[in-house]
């Protein structure tokens, strides 16, 4: 969504929402992937009035929001991996090649997406 879907001030523009509505009534399958949080995506898949599956933290998790749905999926990663890692990254000694950032953000997204996801749920 950001940087495709959404404008510069993280709202869906009324042309491209029409543009996706009109798409939708014409029978095309329009559904939100990605990788944001689905309470950070929802309010878009609720502005859209989309009925069809939502795939957030990069695939991690699908749902049909506001719904039950029998093929809804959840990957997430095992606490003690989640541990060892924080724990290692407080070290900085895991994973040393990698580009480090800030300590707000430090990780890599394919490894903090996931860890948070599972330390959200628990």
């Amino acid at each position: 969504m950001d940087g495709t879907t959404l404008n510069d001030d993280s709202q869906i523009s009324p042309q491209t929402a029409e543009t996706i509505r009109a798409a939708a009534r014409q029978g095309y399958i329009v559904s939100i992937v990605t990788g944001r949080p689905n309470r950070l995506s929802e309010n878009f898949y609720d502005d859209l009035k989309l009925e069809t599956p939502m795939i957030n933290f990069n695939g991690n998790l699908g749902i049909l929001p506001h719904q039950e749905w029998n093929r809804e999926y959840q990957y997430t990663i095992d606490k003690e991996i989640v541990t060892e890692l924080l724990e290692k990254k407080a070290s900085r000694s895991a994973f040393p090649s990698l580009p480090w950032r800030d300590e707000t953000c430090s990780w890599p997204t394919a490894v903090l997406i996931p860890a948070l996801a599972f330390s959200q749920a628990v």
